[in-house]
């Protein structure tokens, strides 16, 4: 070790007799000039990081190459947002032109919102261990009028109610952790394959949507830092017992469920990529996150003993069409969010699946699969895999924009939302199937 460190030190030496020489030459008189930190090599910055890192949270960030962060990344793509707004501003207040974007952004203002008279409506917090909370939805609904800024009717929000939208979003965002209360197995362990982690999945998903678009309409850094925290508390409490033998990122089950659960931790890496922890804190790391749930996702979708579909995605969805739209009401906004900061291009990265380092792990050996599993994927909107399975789903599709019901495919199950991924098949913006079943998506 003490052979180690002199060999850094003496690194270091020459790194400064370099730069001593450069400003010589250069005749720099009368001033002291030294190496940053800054220009130390990376693994002068790593080895120290590792050495401070019981104290220090300076681990875990997600990182990838040419990454894009502006807001908002989710739901939006944020390469197009300020046209993309000026349509949906326009669209959901022209009733006549419109109907199905003026009725659905009513009812997001009328039913959860606000009174007639335009003043708030009471919040609910009521949390169920087995639906999804309403609060959350209200989150992200709440988030997309105060973004939109106007009422049904074409007028302007008041002052009062973008204080009452702004305050409550970011304060139930803070306490989002806080509300499950002392009992987290009730709301993150129970019925099979741990299903209950669906919900918080769709809250957790709901949350971050919520999030971004605050991001967008100009909320500070230091407005979202406490809400920051509050979620990043709800990605790595869903992580920890998600990854656990039996639950629903096991290599066993490879489903909707799974699909779900990834959804929501792809989401978290990406709109929390910048939270950082102690290096042994590894359930807290957004790069965990994202490495575990891209790999499960793969695997469920495509490369699994036990799979939905084969290796280039043209046979469709194994659990027929219901099922698909039920997993990709939180895979749309996860994938968007990939797309968003990928800078909306084309990439393809190596994912390397994470040790869960717990007993069951170790008792079932199934850490030395993970040691060694890793996987190359590219941005999901260009995957050739993806757009074949998309494909297949639109064009299964009825008249009416709805699948038939095979397999426990409900009637009037759709993915209006589907549209936010912006392919020429499946585009509200644009007209198509889509529009006609817009109206279920609130």
């Amino acid at each position: 070790m003490k052979k180690l460190i002199y060999t850094l030190l003496l690194i270091l030496a020459v790194c400064q007799v370099t730069e001593a020489k450069k400003i010589k030459n250069k005749k720099i008189k009368n001033k002291i000039q030294t190496l940053t930190k800054e220009q130390w090599p990376d693994f002068l910055n790593d080895f120290f990081d590792w050495l401070a890192s019981p104290w220090r949270p300076v681990w875990g960030e997600f990182k990838i190459n040419g990454q894009n962060t502006t807001a908002p990344m989710a739901l939006f793509h944020n390469n197009t947002f300020a046209n993309d707004l000026s349509v949906i501003r326009l669209k959901v207040v022209d009733g006549v032109n419109f109907p199905d974007f003026n009725e659905t952004y009513k009812d997001i203002y009328s039913l959860t919102l606000f009174n007639n008279n335009h003043t708030p409506k009471s919040l609910v917090y009521t949390i169920d261990a087995t639906a999804q909370s309403v609060i959350s939805t209200w989150c992200k609904n709440a988030a997309f009028v105060y973004l939109i800024g106007l009422r049904p009717d074409g007028t302007a929000l008041s002052s009062t109610q973008l204080t009452f939208l702004k305050d409550n979003v970011l304060n139930e965002m803070r306490y989002a952790y806080v509300r499950y209360g002392n009992d987290l197995d009730k709301y993150f362990v129970g019925e099979a394959w741990d299903a209950v982690q669906i919900w918080r999945s769709k809250e957790l998903v709901c949350y971050l949507s919520a999030y971004e678009l605050m991001r967008a309409a100009g909320a500070s850094p230091e407005e979202l830092f406490n809400p920051r925290d509050g979620l990043a508390n709800v990605a790595t409490e869903l992580y920890k017992h998600a990854t656990k033998p039996f639950s629903t990122l096991s290599k066993a089950l490879n489903n909707n469920i799974t699909g779900i659960t990834c959804s929501a931790l792809i989401m978290s890496s990406i709109v929390l990529h910048d939270r950082q922890t102690t290096y042994f804190n590894r359930i807290a790391k957004p790069e965990n996150w994202a490495n575990k749930a891209f790999l499960r996702l793969h695997e469920t979708m495509f490369t699994g003993t036990i799979n939905q579909t084969e290796e280039d995605g043209n046979r469709g969805y194994k659990e027929a069409g219901g099922y698909f739209a039920y997993a990709m009401e939180t895979l749309v906004p996860a994938l968007v969010a990939y797309n968003n900061f990928c800078g909306n291009k084309a990439n393809t990265i190596e994912y390397n699946e994470p040790i869960d380092a717990d007993w069951g792990s170790l008792l079932s050996l199934s850490f030395l699969n993970q040691m060694f599993n890793s996987e190359r994927i590219s941005n999901h909107k260009y995957s050739i895999k993806w757009i074949n399975l998309i494909n297949w789903y639109t064009n299964t599709l009825m008249q009416n924009g709805t699948p038939p019901t095979i397999d426990d495919t409900g009637l009037g199950k759709g993915i209006p939302h589907l549209a936010a991924l912006k392919m020429d098949n499946c585009s509200v913006l644009t007209g198509g199937k889509f529009a006609k079943c817009f109206w279920q998506w609130i």
